[in-house]
């Protein structure tokens, strides 16, 4: 402490100045050091000189699993390339994290026991938290695939997700149907012989005087049920508040014109029709890659073609002169590159230039078309759901397919 007296004394600097200084220093320098060591690991330019550990733990015709570490994860994507001489067609699993393959993924993730009390409360609470309220790319009736929205998408309107909610009910059995009230739709479903209305765009529901949860036709007869309102489990309380608040003062203020003009509520037993099932694979031909996750373009745009905000895309590369069909259930965004491709839209074959390939099939979600040229090497942007992969980073990624012993499975820089 003596040597703090005699600089205050000599410099004229009070005490706690100097003492309030070093505290300063101290904490500082160790800041700064870790700044540095940060910005220099973490610059994307600087990426090709640290080296990233790759374990391959297992490898057969079926099966495939890699670990992968990288130290920048923000600015990697995940990169998988056909090495070998025939077609691999596989899933892929990153992370505990998969495409959804079938609409049976979903009911996986619910289903307890049979004939389950709870499964109209626990589907509401899944689908409420993997849905973002957007305008859709797409008023297609494929864009209520399930396994097609949840992979490529995840946003859209009530009814997009309400019929979702509807298809995944009705498949196991808990009959379904979907209300289109006066500018909101919401499906219904029976459990336990009740019906039961849940809101899984707004992430909402009501409960009665009984505390079950209220029908379409309590709420009308009761509109006081609408301060009964119940939301997912948020994590804190303060944010539960809030939302609960604003959800609670929307469906009040929206109470006349949504549940009380019953002239306009209409009220439809199963989704018509319903969109085919869609079975998940990805197929790579021979020196194809795959890379994902990134905003591979910029300019997507929705149904009013408006921009956008939260999408993210995968990217497919074919080799020059390859020719064949591409059946990626994902939706395509855009392609490039130089050559024709053949395509079913509405039940007619229709030839056009690769690179013209959206302009009129814009907003309608085809997934498989037959490429019968070739010129360059052709680049094909599918959109995909930001919610479902993100690059850690320790990374296990595990392939199921057929020959996915020959793909190779690395990070590279955005």
């Amino acid at each position: 402490m003596f040597p703090i007296k005699l600089i205050s004394y000599f410099f004229k600097i009070k005490y706690s100045q100097i003492r309030s200084g070093i505290v300063l220093f101290i904490i500082f320098v160790p800041a700064l050091h870790i700044f540095l060591i940060s910005q220099t690991y973490l610059d994307p330019l600087k990426m090709h000189d640290i080296p990233v550990k790759k374990i391959n733990l297992s490898a057969t015709h079926h099966y495939k699993k890699v670990l992968i570490q990288t130290v920048n994860p923000k600015h990697s994507v995940f990169r998988m390339k056909n090495n070998g001489k025939e077609l691999a067609s596989f899933t892929v699993k990153i992370n505990g994290k998969q495409f959804y393959e079938k609409n049976s993924d979903f009911l996986d993730e619910l289903i307890t026991t049979p004939n389950d009390k709870n499964f109209g409360k626990n589907l509401w609470s899944y689908l409420s938290k993997m849905h973002r309220h957007d305008i859709p790319i797409s008023k297609s009736n494929e864009y209520h695939t399930p396994s097609l929205y949840f992979n490529s998408f995840g946003f859209g309107f009530c009814d997009d997700i309400s019929s979702i909610f509807a298809i995944l009910s009705n498949e196991n059995n808990y009959k379904s149907r979907v209300w289109y009230l006066d500018g909101h739709v919401v499906p219904e479903i029976v459990v336990d012989k009740k019906l039961e209305m849940y809101d899984p765009d707004l992430g909402v529901f009501f409960t009665n005087k009984d505390g079950d949860v209220a029908s379409i036709k309590d709420i009308i007869s009761n509109p006081k049920l609408l301060h009964n309102i119940n939301i997912p489990s948020q994590k804190y309380t303060v944010l539960s508040n809030l939302l609960l608040k604003k959800r609670r003062n929307y469906y009040i203020a929206k109470n006349k014109d949504i549940f009380t003009s019953t002239q306009n509520n209409r009220s439809t037993s199963i989704p018509m029709p319903l969109p085919k099932k869609i079975k998940f694979n990805l197929k790579l031909p021979p020196k194809a890659k795959i890379e994902f996750p990134h905003k591979w373009k910029k300019n997507a745009l929705n149904v009013r073609n408006l921009k956008i905000k939260n999408y993210s895309n995968l990217k497919l590369t074919l080799p020059s002169g390859w020719t064949g069909v591409i059946d990626i259930p994902l939706a395509v965004h855009s392609m490039k590159g130089t050559g024709k491709v053949n395509t079913y839209l509405k039940g007619t074959m229709t030839t056009q230039k690769l690179n013209s390939f959206l302009e009129s099939n814009d907003k309608n979600l085809i997934t498989s078309y037959n490429i019968i040229e070739s010129h360059t090497p052709i680049e094909i942007i599918y959109f995909l759901n930001p919610k479902l992969f993100d690059i850690q980073m320790t990374n296990i990624i595990t392939l199921y397919g057929n020959n996915v012993n020959k793909i190779d499975i690395s990070t590279t820089i955005k």
